[in-house]
């Protein structure tokens, strides 16, 4: 019929066909026979609004719950489908994920089609597999439902492998255009957006040794800093979105750096000069942790529009150029050894360097770790760096940047006026084609700088508000806490006591299942504070040993309550911080002031996540460590006693030295556990 002969067409012309195998044809005329008789088939059935967004194929759009009837069914299998539509969509609404519950992966060929690199999970005839891949790819079910009565087990360590096997996968950001905001366009960027204040534009990203590796490579003074080259890199793309693609000036401040095991949130901000000629940059940094807005600046820089090369290109038939002297690569490197830098594998492009005169000629290679992602940036900054690894120093300022090529993988430089505190620095690449250009670069000894202000910065601990709770609310709870011991909760909040562990795990069946949470707390009573210290202890260590021993407890965190009001109770703080070293995750430290309000914020406190939370006036807050400014010198006074705990022992023995020497303190009062006994005390 009409329809092969169309199919036989498209083969002609180098087209796949398919024939559907079904019983109908759906979303076509051909159903307006029966559709009288569906509706009256669909009308008896009952329908009950969906617990998640729908996008809805037969409009394209999220579905309004209420209009999901007889009707609905009966307009989608007559009319066009509108799947991609339908996943454009959801991509809009912050999608990222999308599970095909079907026997073939014919829909996730189609999303492909629609988006840029979607991830999309086939179902597997093993709802388990299925769930696995969900899990590798950030996705992680509730595993206590799908596999009750399964416990988690540590995998195997080998001593004597020290070499990982492991892919290093990429972090997937999420569509941040749902949050009103657009891709940064770049590896260190995740956001972009355009102010409203008069056009400045923001550009925003969030370093890590985890989202960045290579970073771990370049250390000064054991602390990781980002390199002068990605900062450099940092001002090239935000110019270039706004089209400035000359740096006429960048001026390097404070280093930036990332604290182990950490992040550290970073923002460009532009603005464009009102005859529209020229911009302004600036580059902030911030630890992640730190929600106080305490902003540092790392970077200044002045953009204007791009002049082009203006030079020659280097031969590839003479290099290195006639009577070059080798230079000794690893001297380079031990002398940076000695200023305190230490450079991994990323940053080791340096293959060869010469010198002619004046002027210094290298050739660097991207390490093959970095090759996979040279591509992605306009000249990787560990490649950058590399290239001005023999001026032994830091960077301080630099004019006149100009990038010509992007994504080179080898790099041929050529430092003008070496040896002097300011040069010129030409690049190509391997065809001595050009990639960059710096009219001047000015560098001063890393010792002038400010690196080991990171290593000796002094960090105190704050407590903030938990962003995660506030967005959570404090919604009051309507199921019944599980409560351990004696604690306390406002007469409003619903809770079922259980004298021990045992009786909790007796009380557990089908209709009543393990709880996520328990809370075990005291109830503050009467009576000398460090003798009720001292039973309160006992009864926690007790507790918390049943509670680590039973595998059933295994995915149930035990929170355990604090009243800072009462003093014998402070005991539990130390006691629970040392038991969550040794069991992360089981347990989670909540402290409360007492006031009937706190504990009623419960489930928000809890679903913040953290190890540790306290609760006052209503208010969920959480410890973050931030830059502590040393306090400013001041003069002791001598005609008062200084009292020292743990004064026989190390550390105080020390300080009573300093504060007799230093201070000229005459009285000191030494306290500690063994008192006269200790072996420092006749000495002292």
């Amino acid at each position: 019929g009409p329809v092969s002969e169309l199919a036989a067409l498209w083969e002609q012309r180098g087209r796949r066909t398919r024939r559907l195998d079904v019983s109908h044809a759906f979303h076509s005329p051909h159903m307006d026979p029966i559709l009288e008789q569906f509706r009256n088939t669909a009308a008896e059935l009952t329908y009950n609004p969906p617990t998640i967004p729908l996008a809805s194929n037969l409009t394209g759009t999220l579905v309004n719950p209420q209009e999901i009837d007889a009707d609905y069914w009966t307009r989608h299998i007559r009319n066009t489908v509108r799947f991609h539509h339908s996943i454009q969509t959801l991509h809009a609404v912050g999608a990222t994920t999308y599970l095909e519950v079907a026997p073939s992966t014919t829909l996730s060929s189609l999303i492909h089609q629609t988006l840029d690199n979607p991830t999309t999970i086939p179902t597997h005839p093993d709802l388990t597999t299925t769930l696995a891949h969900l899990h590798s790819h950030g996705i992680t079910p509730d595993w206590h439902a799908v596999l009750p009565g399964a416990a988690r087990v540590d995998l195997p360590t080998y001593s004597f492998q020290h070499r990982r096997y492991w892919l290093d996968a990429r972090p997937v950001s999420g569509d941040v255009r749902g949050a009103g905001l657009l891709p940064g366009g770049h590896p260190l960027l995740g956001a972009a957006t355009t102010l409203a204040n008069g056009g400045s534009t923001l550009l925003t990203g969030r370093l890590s040794t985890t989202t960045h590796p290579w970073l771990t490579d370049f250390t000064v003074h054991g602390v990781v800093t980002v390199p002068t080259g990605a900062l450099a890199e940092l001002t090239l793309h935000a110019g270039e979105l706004a089209g400035f693609e000359r740096v006429g000036r960048l001026t390097f401040e404070e280093p930036l750096t990332v604290v182990a095991g950490g992040a550290t949130d970073v923002q460009v901000t532009l603005t464009v000069a009102e005859d529209a000629r020229s911009a302004e940059l600036t580059i902030h940094g911030r630890p992640s942790t730190d929600e106080t807005g305490n902003w540092t600046l790392h970077a200044s820089a002045s953009l204007e529009q791009a002049h082009g090369f203006g030079g020659e290109e280097e031969s590839t038939d003479t290099w290195p150029p006639a009577g070059a002297v080798p230079f000794d690569v690893d001297a380079v490197y031990d002398r940076a050894a000695e200023a305190g830098l230490r450079f991994g594998p990323a940053f080791e492009g340096l293959e060869a360097v010469w010198t002619v005169g004046d002027d210094l000629y290298a050739t660097v290679v991207a390490p093959e770790g970095l090759l996979p992602d040279a591509a992605r940036y306009g000249l990787h900054p560990a490649l950058l760096d590399a290239a001005l690894h023999p001026l032994g120093q830091q960077v301080a300022e630099l004019t006149g940047l100009e990038l010509y090529a992007v994504g080179a993988s080898e790099l041929r430089v050529r430092v003008a006026g070496f040896g002097q505190d300011t040069v010129s620095v030409t690049v190509t690449d391997a065809e001595g084609r050009p990639v960059a250009r710096i009219t001047s670069l000015t560098v001063r000894p890393w010792s002038a700088g400010r690196p080991e202000r990171a290593r000796d910065a002094l960090l105190r601990v704050v407590w903030q508000p938990s962003a995660r709770a506030e967005r959570t609310g404090t919604a009051r709870r309507a199921a019944p806490w599980p409560v351990l011991g004696s604690a306390r909760l406002p007469d409003d909040v619903p809770v079922i006591h259980h004298p021990s562990v045992a009786a909790l795990l007796e009380s557990v069946s089908e209709k009543a299942p393990m709880p996520p949470v328990v809370l075990l707390g005291a109830a503050t009573g009467d009576g000398h504070p460090a003798a009720r210290a001292g039973e309160l202890a006992v009864q926690l260590l007790d507790t918390v040993r049943e509670w680590l021993a039973e595998d059933r407890l295994a995915a149930v965190r035990l929170a355990v309550l604090v009243n800072e009001t009462d003093l014998a109770q402070s005991v539990h703080r130390g006691f629970v911080r040392s038991a969550q070293a040794e069991h992360p995750g089981r347990l989670t430290l909540v402290a409360h002031d007492g006031t009937p309000g706190s504990l009623r914020a419960l489930d928000a406190a809890l679903d913040a996540g953290e190890p540790e939370v306290a609760l006052r006036a209503g208010t969920v807050e959480v410890p973050r460590l931030i830059r502590a400014e040393p306090a400013q010198p001041r003069r002791l006074r001598t005609d008062g006693t200084v009292l020292i705990t743990g004064g026989t022992g190390t550390l105080g023995t020390l300080l009573a030295h300093h504060l007799v020497t230093h201070h000229g303190i005459r009285h000191l009062l030494l306290v500690s556990r063994r008192g006269p006994h200790a072996p420092q005390a006749t000495h002292l």
